[in-house]
């Protein structure tokens, strides 16, 4: 991620609806739990990410529907210090 997209994701967090960052938190337990998984694929998710970004859906705003997506690939610590669950 570049300096500028972590700006972005840094300036996004602070402006997400209750709903969202109850989703973007979700994400990240549920990233946790499958990586401590055995047999966990991290290739497996990334690919399928990297799909779904090249894809988004029909009809939605790219940059929306992509941020839950790129929550996946990112380290959960920093995600969950701009929403102050400090680890």
């Amino acid at each position: 991620m570049t300096e500028q997209e972590q700006q972005l994701l840094q300036q996004r967090l602070h402006k997400l609806e209750s709903f969202e960052a109850g989703m973007s938190v979700a994400l990240v337990a549920l990233k946790a739990a499958i990586q401590a998984s055995p047999g966990f694929n991290q290739t497996a998710l990334e690919d399928c990410v990297t799909f779904f970004l090249a894809n988004p859906a029909a009809n939605v705003d790219p940059v929306e529907f992509a941020f839950p997506l790129k929550t996946l690939l990112q380290d959960p610590t920093a995600l969950l210090k701009e929403l102050h669950y400090p680890g």
